[in-house]
C-alpha cells in the first residue's frame, strides 16, 4: 500500500507514462488493485492510499541492455513535455537518424516520452546501437 497518486503513476494504464513506471516495468508487472480512503485510518492522513500488486517478470535483461535502458529512459524523460526526438538528439550523437528509426518503429516523430508504452521503449532501445555523447 502506497499513496494513491504514486500508485496511479505506477500502475494505472490510463495515466501518462513516466520514468518511474518505465523502471518498474523492467522488472515487474504492476497492477492497481484498490483505493483505500483516508477515512479508513486513525489518525486520518491527508491523502488516500492505494493497493498495488507488483509481480516479478521472468524477463532476464543483460547488464548491457539495462545500462542502455537507463541511459535512454533518462534522456527521453529529461524534459518530459518536449518531443522525444528533441530529448534524444540532445543526448545522443548527431549521426543517428532519429526520424528513420522512429518511422521504422511506427512511432510518431512528434511523440512525447509519456506517449510511448513500455514495449515501444524496449523496441527503441534495441534499435539504438550507439552510445550517448559525453
Amino acid at each position: 500500500m502506497i499513496q494513491k497518486e504514486l500508485a496511479e503513476r505506477i500502475a494505472k494504464k490510463e495515466e501518462p507514462n513516466n520514468k518511474l513506471r518505465m523502471y518498474i516495468n523492467v522488472f515487474y508487472e504492476a497492477k492497481y488493485i484498490a483505493t483505500v480512503k483516508k477515512e479508513n485510518f486513525h489518525p486520518k492522513p491527508k491523502v488516500d492510499s492505494a493497493i498495488i500488486s507488483l509481480t516479478l517478470k521472468s524477463d532476464n535483461y543483460s547488464k548491457e541492455f539495462l545500462l542502455k535502458f537507463e541511459e535512454i529512459i533518462n534522456a527521453g524523460f529529461r524534459q518530459p513535455r518536449k518531443m522525444l526526438i528533441s530529448n534524444l538528439k540532445q543526448y545522443y550523437s548527431k549521426q543517428i537518424n532519429w526520424i528513420e528509426i522512429l518511422n521504422e518503429l511506427a512511432i510518431d516523430i512528434k511523440s512525447r516520452p509519456e506517449q510511448l508504452d513500455f514495449e515501444a521503449w524496449i523496441k527503441l532501445i534495441n534499435q539504438i546501437k550507439e552510445k550517448p555523447t559525453e
